[in-house]
């Protein structure tokens, strides 16, 4: 990667990084502080009910402003403008559809009345973080990747510290829905004084036309978005209707995401994003194909080893974050762990840049319907398990064979010359000798408490890390004392 580019991936992975770890010692400190596990069973059945309809609120026209807005001459602030609407008008209908009776309809899905007055906490979150979800893209494609990266720092700093202090005076799963409301609206205008502080002074009245042509390109990528969150979420979503709270509390989390993955492949996407479309319109598919496989094996170097730890330290990574009353999540994490390898391969970037945007919402709806009948069928036989094995099957069965499909018959390439197979198989051997090191440490401290081994381990890990990434990812600066 050049030099510029990777000083913007950088950038922005260490604002994702920040995000990432205060969503996730958000969940952590609730885990600890919430002694009842319903009511920790509401507050995840709240969020997940507000992720689930994220894309709802955006409905795709951040990826549509990828698309547009760097080959856009007169009309930037238009452009915003008519994304703003759009979004603004998609939140005033889910609030709506929550004010009159779908908080009622979501809590009796989820067999938790508490969720009802909890989701009503949220309406006005959902203006606030519609309207947030548009800075990263806005500021990435006018290349303001440092004053993002600030923001992003500050802001999810505040929403974290916003969250977990109230529920340190008030214990209850209110106190930190408000706090995260009042932070999330707090950023959003902090946000929007950045986007008005850098975009073009040109034309900004709103355009029906071009309203019209963001949505054209975007909805099919909103519809795809949300059943993409819906995927994401629907073991949890199955397991909150099928079992009990006090099981979705330990399942959800054990279904978590680490923030390392959103961190690589969110931040070299939204940097590579742009250049890709840019390539691609240009005619230069093949450039666009190599930044696509570079991709794949930047991000392989961090997230492979970050899955081989946390697969064999997984009882004591879940014992630390939420305490032992929740070490049944152990098993559910491992398994999911199965799924970082595919997300090293960052197949929505480029296709949004071919313009396969059917393609998304078409791979969506069959992966949505096929998870579904899996995930009924076997939580009904194995527990809430059955979500996880029904998850890692539809990816791996159906959506990466979809994905690899359509980009090979778009490029013209076949699939092995798609994937940098062999860089990827490379990198497995060269990963063999540190992982039987880490089998041998993880049984000689079978008698330490949890966080003992766990930072054993990490230290362990780290040297390694260190050695090995010199020359890959980073090069270490030579000195006369080094030579």
């Amino acid at each position: 990667m050049l030099k510029g580019r990777k000083a913007k991936v950088l950038a922005l992975s260490f604002g994702r990084a920040l995000s990432g770890v205060v969503t996730l010692a958000s969940f952590s400190i609730l885990s600890h502080m919430l002694p009842d596990k319903q009511d920790y069973a509401a507050f995840r059945q709240t969020i997940m009910a507000f992720m689930i309809v994220t894309p709802f609120l955006t409905m795709g026209v951040g990826k549509g402003l990828y698309y547009y807005l760097p080959t856009e001459q007169d009309r930037n602030r238009g452009r915003i403008i008519d994304a703003i609407l759009i979004v603004i008008t998609m939140a005033t209908i889910f609030g709506l559809f929550l004010y009159f009776g779908g908080n009622e309809v979501l809590a009796k899905r989820f067999k938790n009345p508490k969720v009802a007055s909890l989701l009503l906490l949220l309406i006005p979150m959902c203006f606030a973080h519609a309207i947030m979800r548009l800075v990263a893209p806005i500021l990435t494609i006018l290349e303001r990747i440092y004053s993002l990266t600030v923001f992003n720092i500050i802001s999810r700093v505040m929403i974290g510290f916003m969250t977990i202090c109230p529920v340190l005076i008030w214990i209850n799963p209110t106190a930190p829905l408000i706090g995260m409301t009042v932070g999330t609206a707090i950023a959003s205008l902090a946000g929007v004084g950045l986007i008005y502080w850098y975009i073009p002074k040109d034309e900004f009245k709103p355009s029906y036309g071009t309203i019209k042509e963001l949505l054209s390109f975007s909805l099919p990528l909103g519809i795809g978005g949300m059943i993409g969150a819906l995927n994401l979420q629907l073991d949890k979503l199955i397991v909150s209707s099928m079992c009990s709270p006090d099981e979705f509390a330990v399942f959800s989390n054990g279904a978590i995401e680490i923030p390392l993955i959103g961190v690589m492949t969110g931040s070299i996407v939204a940097v590579l994003m742009v250049e890709m479309r840019k390539a691609v319109a240009d005619g230069r598919k093949q450039e666009a194909l190599e930044l696509f496989r570079k991709t794949a094996v930047q991000t392989s170097y961090v997230l492979f080893p970050a899955a081989i730890f946390l697969m064999i330290f997984a009882d004591s990574f879940v014992s630390v974050l939420f305490s032992e009353r929740y070490s049944d999540a152990t098993l559910p994490f491992r398994l999911y762990l199965l799924l970082i390898p595919i997300r090293t391969v960052s197949f929505g970037a480029l296709l949004v840049a071919l313009g396969l945007k059917n393609v998304i919402l078409f791979r969506g709806i069959i992966t949505l319907v096929l998870n579904s009948a899996l995930s009924v069928l076997l939580v009904s036989f194995l527990g809430p398990i059955g979500a996880v094995v029904s998850t890692v099957t539809a990816v791996i069965i159906w959506a990466v064979p979809c994905n690899l499909f359509f980009l090979s018959s778009k490029l013209g390439v076949s699939w092995s010359e798609l994937l940098p197979l062999s860089k990827l198989g490379m990198l497995i051997v060269h990963l063999l000798l540190p992982m039987l090191f880490l089998l041998v440490l993880e049984q000689l401290t079978r008698g330490q408490n949890h966080f003992t081994r766990l930072c054993l381990a990490a230290l362990v890990t780290s040297a390694y890390l260190g050695w090995w990434w010199n020359g890959k990812i980073y090069k270490f600066p030579k000195t006369k004392f080094l030579a």
